[in-house]
């Protein structure tokens, strides 16, 4: 009988580790929802019982579990229909000229109603070449008629203009 039987075992394929000790391993076993040994085959499948499950990962990649505690998943949907305003490699963007351009070409894109949002993401003063922010007069030659709304890329902050629609006389 195996001492420490494993209820389940990960071959078949790299085990990714993120320890710099062991960055990868052939084979992982669980036991009680911990790690109970990774390392080699041979050495993990010493810790096989007769109930152990087997998983092959048939050249599949295995990676630990990610904890994130501070994540912007929510709006990860949205962005695929907003202007991508951040600076290379992500996106185009290294001066307000070139941030404006990405804006026209967006709405030209994805057309707009009258007083319709125009939104961005990834906007960084620090990726700029003018030496300044971008602010609400770059913005009102744009889309005089439209409310923006260029987001930081930390998704804790954004530049906004309010719409100007002119009615009646």
């Amino acid at each position: 009988m195996v001492r420490d039987a494993a209820e389940l075992i990960f071959s078949g394929g790299p085990i990714l580790t993120m320890e710099s000790s062991m960055p990868r391993a052939e084979a992982i076993a669980i036991a009680g929802g911990h790690i109970l040994a990774v390392g080699s085959r041979a050495e993990v499948m010493a810790h096989a019982g007769p109930d152990t499950r087997h998983v092959d990962l048939a050249g599949r990649t295995l990676l630990p579990g990610f904890i994130d505690a501070h994540g912007h998943f929510a709006n990860a949907l949205q962005v695929v229909g907003w202007a991508n305003v951040q600076r290379p490699p992500a996106g185009p963007v290294t001066s307000i000229a070139s941030l404006q351009e990405v804006l026209r070409e967006h709405v030209a894109a994805h057309p707009v109603a009258k007083g319709g949002w125009v939104i961005a993401y990834g906007y960084d003063v620090d990726g700029l070449s003018d030496g300044r922010p971008l602010d609400k007069a770059d913005l009102d030659a744009l889309f005089p008629e439209n409310p923006v709304m260029v987001l930081h890329n930390s998704n804790h902050g954004a530049v906004l203009k309010e719409a100007l629609i002119k009615t009646g006389n």
